[in-house]
């Protein structure tokens, strides 16, 4: 009978050993995939404000906003005065994006040419292939930022040599990103972009995070940190508003502009 006690006492340690057993890194970021890719459409009015706290400057613009997966974008920025118009239409399709400003002039360039022109840091893009992202990056599970027992874990991803990516890839501009993911809710809380000294380039969170149609977890409000070159601190915030998800929405919408 002892013998019989103790065995059934081991099973039980390992069951709950096995219960609390922590996420590898593939799986947290499937999870973070897997509730991205499950939003079939989105419709939303964001509303954009860009501040300068140190200078007192602060600007919010209307934008209404469309998603179609998996990689089609559209943003409308609204005039705030009456007759309210449409100002300028940004198109997100696949690898290419286009601009049609308030003169009707057209722009069209591929994704990689605007990221690289603009010196905007991709971020940790393993959405459509976590196998690639897994093979331009070293990620870990950063412990100073992981509370596992309410399910929250840091990622630290830094970038490889070219030599050991995948053609077409690395990344001069960051070195390092740290990423806090909600692995019960699939979301990103935070996320960190540092360069190769390891100055903090961006950094930004997500908050006000509701779940819709008891399956999608949705960030409604993204702030968005940065210095520009004079050394000022620039906060960027999205407010989502009247959120609508999985109605259709035509092809047509995200057409790219013809240049003319």
């Amino acid at each position: 009978m002892k013998k019989i006690g103790l065995l059934i006492v081991l099973i039980i340690i390992c069951n709950v050993g096995a219960a609390w057993a922590d996420p590898t890194v593939k799986e947290i970021l499937q999870k973070v995939s897997d509730n991205q890719k499950a939003i079939a459409t989105m419709k939303a009015t964001i509303y954009a404000t860009w501040k300068v706290p140190a200078e007192n400057l602060e600007k919010t613009d209307k934008i209404y906003y469309y998603y179609k997966a998996p990689d089609k974008e559209r943003k409308e920025l609204i005039s705030s005065v009456a007759p309210y118009s449409i100002l300028q239409v940004d198109i997100v399709n696949g690898d290419t994006m286009g601009l049609i400003d308030w003169k009707g002039r057209t722009f069209v360039r591929s994704m990689q040419e605007y990221s690289t022109s603009e010196n905007i840091p991709g971020h940790m893009d393993y959405i459509d292939n976590i196998d690639d992202f897994l093979l331009n990056y070293d990620v870990s599970i950063d412990s100073a930022t992981t509370d596992s027992l309410n399910g929250i874990y840091g990622l630290m991803a830094k970038t490889k040599p070219k030599s050991a990516t995948i053609e077409g890839s690395g990344n001069e501009y960051f070195k390092k990103v740290l990423t806090q993911v909600d692995y019960n809710k699939g979301i990103i809380i935070t996320e960190k972009v540092y360069d190769e000294n390891d100055k903090l380039l961006i950094d930004a969170a997500n908050s006000d995070i509701i779940q819709i149609d008891n399956k999608y977890w949705i960030a409604r409000e993204i702030l968005t940190k940065s210095t520009d070159s004079d050394g000022y601190e620039i906060q960027h915030i999205e407010k989502y508003e009247d959120i609508v998800l999985d109605q259709v929405i035509s092809d047509t919408l995200f057409e790219l502009p013809i240049v003319e």
